[in-house]
Order: C-alpha cells, then structure tokens, then sequence
C-alpha cells in the first residue's frame, strides 16, 4: 500500500511525548519527515520517527514566544525547504477556581494554547502559500461541551481555537490550505497523569462519553492522517471531536 504523505514535511508542538510523540510517530509511518517542536528534547519522538525511516528535526521552543516561534520555523525552512504539515497540538492544563485564578495563570493559558496556533500559523502559511498546499489541524478540547468547574480560562482557550480555525480557513482556501480543529478527549497522557486533579477526572469523563473506553493517544493517529491528507481536500473550517461520542 502506497504512503499518504510521501515527500510532506510537518511540523508537530507538543511533540515531546503523549498525543504529540504518537502523531509524529504515525505521520513518518506514511511517509513524513518530522520537525518535532517542544520545549524539551524530543530524541524518544525522533528515535519513533527514525525507525519509520524518515528524518526527525528536533527544535526546542516556547511556543508562547513569538520570536521563539519565528526562529524555530525558519530554522525548520532553512533545514528542509518546506512545511506542509502544521499539527498545533501544544496545551496546558491548570486546574483553578475563579477566585484562585491569578492572573499569570490567565495569560500563560491563553498564550500557550491559543497565541501559540495564532503565532504558528502566521508563521507557517508564506511558505504553504508559495507551494499551494498545506494542511493545518489545530487541538482544541471536548471539554467546551461540558460544565467542568475549575477550566474556565482553559476553556476560554479552546473555544478560541474554533473561532480562530474557522476564520483562518476562510483567509486561506483559495491557497490550496485546509485548516481544520480536532477535539480530543481526555486521555492519561504523562502531562494529564501528572495532574492529580485532571487525572481523577477520567473515569467521570468516560461514564459521559457513548463508548465507555478510556482514550488512548493513538486513536488520534488516523483522524489526523486524514485532515492533512489529500483525502480531506473538500473540507475546511470543521471541528471534529474524537471523544467517544461526548460531543453531540
């Protein structure tokens, strides 16, 4: 069976380890090289990647840094020629009641999960441009479908994200550029585990969802191979939540 990305370089935040390492796993699988962007080394991603046969470039970045988030994407350039791919997957995670919601916390949410889509984009699109492909899928949550006391500036981000997704499709379908958001659920990935009180919350998440499973980070693989596929090439502007059926 041929590969669905051959020759497609993409570029993945968050990249480190959970949802992140397990995308850029998948997407070498058919066929992509892989910059793999975190703030911590990335060599278990790239070792994943390698053993797929295809080159991982490793850049550690702040993605709530603009300048960081420029340089990262031009070093990216500058090393494979292209980006085709954008997977915005990077997120935190806070839990905090109103009254107990510093303001730092506000704006280091905001800024990670939402300025960090905005800033890659921006600085990803001139190159998508030029070429006129590109694919871009960015995280926002499942939990903007529910009433969880302690995540309204999380929230807040994430419902953010659809607007910004929506409003950017319109900006660049003429490009041949497909922007599209993805709604995970939640899912005991190392930042989530080490949460306790975002980790208690699994089983309550699962008795909501249709399917009474818990979430693994590898039932994001073929979504995510789809929307920056060519198969996806009709659809712009959509969220899509795989979440076992919470989101109705």
């Amino acid at each position: 069976m041929s590969k669905t990305h051959t020759n497609k370089v993409a570029l993945v935040t968050g990249a480190s380890a959970g949802i992140g390492r397990t995308l850029c796993a998948g997407l070498a699988k058919q066929g992509a090289d892989i910059i793999a962007v975190a703030r911590s080394r990335s060599e278990e991603t790239a070792k994943l990647v390698e053993a797929e046969g295809q080159e991982c470039l490793i850049l550690q970045c702040d993605v709530s840094d603009r300048n960081g988030v420029e340089e990262t994407v031009q070093k990216a350039l500058e090393h494979f020629g292209h980006i085709d791919i954008l997977i915005n997957n990077a997120g935190i995670y806070p839990f905090a009641d109103i009254e107990d919601l510093d303001f730092e916390t506000w704006d280091r949410v905001i800024k990670v999960n939402l300025y960090s889509q905005y800033y890659m984009c921006k600085a990803v699109i001139p190159n998508m441009k030029k070429n006129g492909w590109g694919r871009i899928v960015n995280f926002t949550s499942d939990s903007i479908n529910m009433a969880i006391p302690g995540i309204s500036h999380y929230m807040a981000s994430k419902m953010g994200i659809i607007g910004f997704t929506r409003g950017l499709a319109a900006d660049v379908a003429g490009y041949g550029i497909n922007v599209n958001a993805l709604g995970p659920a939640l899912t005991p990935t190392p930042g989530v585990e080490s949460d306790p009180a975002l980790s208690a919350k699994i089983d309550w998440v699962v008795d909501q969802q249709k399917i009474h499973r818990v979430a693994t980070v590898d039932k994001y693989v073929d979504p995510i191979i789809f929307l920056t596929s060519d198969a996806s090439k009709f659809m712009t502007g959509q969220v899509f939540m795989v979440d076992g059926g919470l989101s109705h």
